[in-house]
């Protein structure tokens, strides 16, 4: 325990048990202690911190310690948490009527984080939400409308193309429980202003 107090730590984390007189001794000194935390807290709490795994008390050192801006607990639906600020990090809490809700939302924000951190990245987009396919349907609709195709089956081709390519976002819409026409009728303007995302 010493080590740790020589450290200059103020919030100690720790997968096992921590003995009571050792507690008494982290009261004495101000030190938060939270101890039987799981291998993947520990490992959030890491990457949040900046913190390193320290496997002997021995070998702690201050080049082992994470900082944080704020560290604060709140009592929400009669459970206590713990929340650790960092301005690097972000903290969402799901809540749902079942688990199955909450793995889901949970499935859908990785989804969403992996998609930014492979953009942060990479760096390249691919603009969605349909905005292609419509783009592309709209652009047949001028070949087809312009005459610049003269051949009458391939503007019945054309024509037929551009409106099997208007189902994905007209679906896109429906499903996020958007105005159809509206909608879509918004997305040209702006494809015809320019605006192509």
């Amino acid at each position: 325990a010493q080590s740790i107090l020589l450290s200059g730590a103020h919030i100690i984390f720790c997968s096992d048990k921590i003995d009571n007189q050792i507690l008494h001794w982290f009261n004495e000194a101000k030190i938060v202690a939270f101890d039987s935390l799981t291998a993947g807290d520990i490992q959030a709490i890491c990457s949040c911190t900046g913190a390193r795994i320290c496997y002997g008390v021995d070998r702690l050192s201050s080049s082992d310690l994470g900082t944080i801006s704020y560290f604060r607990c709140m009592d929400i639906s009669r459970r206590r948490y713990y929340l650790l600020q960092n301005p690097s990090t972000v903290t969402v809490m799901l809540r749902g009527a079942t688990s199955l809700d909450c793995e889901q939302t949970k499935k859908m924000m990785m989804n969403c984080l992996s998609f930014l951190r492979n953009v942060s990245a990479g760096g390249d987009i691919i603009y969605g939400g349909g905005s292609p396919e419509l783009y592309v349907a709209n652009q047949l609709d001028i070949l087809v409308d312009n005459q610049e195709i003269s051949d009458p089956i391939d503007q019945s081709i054309f024509k037929v193309f551009a409106e099997s390519i208007r189902v994905i976002p007209a679906t896109l819409c429906l499903n996020a429980g958007a105005k159809l026409h509206e909608t879509m009728f918004k997305v040209k303007k702006l494809h015809e202003a320019g605006a192509y995302y």
